[in-house]
């Protein structure tokens, strides 16, 4: 990846996950139907070659696959990147990464950045920490999703129980926790 595009790509993890998600939804959406070229007739010959073989949609899905396995490859390398593994931001880094790989079913690397996140918030923040909560919270999401119900169950349990000592009972970040321990429950 170029210099300039992988300090974009760091900026976006760093700062909340912003700009990832169009990047990662777009690069699904490529079709080869409607690439451009400098001569018309180059286009038109093209596009007739690839409908004799493999043919539009497999192409289509062909280009798009490998995107998304160059975007998730770039992500886990700026994740795995990060200089200091006792910083925030890089817990952040890889909180956010680790989620944005979730939400597109990569489980098993959004598992190793998740875990990192945790690791990297119980050296720094230390065990009664809310970014600890929430990288508690985070692995719970993916086990769910995974079907490990009573692993879930465990991380959002740990998740209140740090919120309900950091906030007090009556706080919202407590319900949330609450919620999501309900849906471990339900779903098991």
């Amino acid at each position: 990846m170029p210099p300039a595009q992988k300090e974009k790509l760091e900026q976006d993890l760093l700062v909340e996950g912003k700009g990832i998600e169009g990047p990662h939804s777009a690069l699904g959406r490529t079709r080869v139907q409607n690439a451009k070229a400098s001569v018309e007739r180059d286009r038109v010959t093209i596009l007739a070659m690839i409908r004799e073989s493999p043919g539009c949609t497999e192409l289509n899905h062909v280009v798009n696959e490998f995107l998304h396995q160059w975007l998730k490859n770039s992500i886990t390398q700026v994740a795995d990147n990060q200089p200091d593994t006792n910083d925030t931001l890089c817990a952040d880094c890889c909180s956010n990464a680790g989620n944005l790989l979730m939400a597109h079913g990569e489980l098993k690397e959004a598992m190793n950045l998740l875990r990192t996140a945790l690791a990297i918030n119980l050296t720094a923040c230390g065990a009664q920490d809310v970014s600890t909560a929430a990288s508690h919270d985070d692995i719970g999401r993916l086990l769910l999703s995974r079907g490990d119900y009573d692993g879930a169950l465990r991380e959002h349990s740990c998740a209140k129980a740090i919120c309900e000592k950091v906030f007090g009972l009556s706080h919202v970040r407590v319900a949330e926790s609450h919620i999501l321990k309900g849906i471990a429950l339900t779903t098991a």
